[in-house]
């Protein structure tokens, strides 16, 4: 994967944005006074970690098939070289 590639820089902007937002919406449910305001933040927070996680699930994704295709790369100039 091109560390210049304009989807990893999208992914961890959008990673990071999601981070912060749960950080304070988590903050928020600890600090709420009444049950439905606290439920109201904890699913708010869990909103933001789950967007979290599956921006991770995605660089991973785009690491995964960045190396296969590099691999895959090398095979076909072995095949061409031969």
């Amino acid at each position: 994967m091109n560390v210049t590639d304009p989807r990893v820089a999208m992914l961890a902007e959008m990673g990071a944005c999601a981070y912060r937002l749960g950080m304070a919406f988590g903050a928020e449910a600890e600090r709420a006074q009444t049950t439905a305001d606290r439920l109201q933040y904890v699913h708010l927070f869990d909103r933001c970690f789950f967007a979290r996680r599956v921006g991770i699930a995605l660089e991973r994704r785009l690491r995964r098939e960045a190396g296969r295709g590099a691999s895959g790369a090398d095979s076909k100039d072995r095949e061409d070289s031969a």
